[in-house]
């Protein structure tokens, strides 16, 4: 291998850890909103649920519930803008490397998606509804979740 192909491998090899990670980050983002969002619902349903309950409480914790929920979403969106950058950076090294004699692995594996997709009419919903997609779709979800939640909550101790 010419030095050139060395570090053009090295690249590679570089690229495709930052875009794992970025991956595995922004999964990691995703699970924590959706376990303290869970947390948070089951806090509100149990001070809610009581005839004692403080309004003042109910609306902190809606409050708390919204602006997580925001950030992680700026913060998930981010990611899958850098997931993006990572992987179009990986391709092209990708692309350089199979010019060198390498063997395309990611660009080969999207080309083959695209067969299995036009054979398999139930897969096909997946080839419209992207990963990316379900990743800003759930914390969409619960942002919307959570501002509702929170006027229901100043409706109501504005109404008391």
């Amino acid at each position: 291998m010419k030095k050139n192909e060395t570090i053009l491998f090295e690249q590679y090899k570089i690229y495709a850890q930052l875009y794992q990670h970025e991956d595995n980050l922004t999964w990691t983002k995703l699970q924590r909103l959706l376990v303290l969002s869970a947390a948070l619902f089951t806090v509100y349903g149990a001070i809610f649920s009581q005839s004692t309950a403080s309004p003042i409480m109910l609306v902190c914790i809606t409050v708390f519930g919204l602006f997580s929920s925001i950030a992680l979403f700026i913060s998930i969106a981010n990611g899958v803008t850098f997931i993006t950058l990572r992987k179009r950076n990986t391709l092209e090294i990708e692309g350089e490397l199979a010019e060198a004699g390498g063997m395309k692995i990611l660009e080969k594996d999207e080309n083959n998606l695209e067969d299995i997709y036009q054979k398999n009419s139930l897969l096909k919903v997946s080839r419209i509804v992207k990963t990316r997609q379900v990743l800003l779709f759930i914390p969409l979800i619960l942002t919307s979740a959570w501002f509702f939640l929170f006027l229901f909550t100043l409706k109501g101790v504005l109404n008391s």
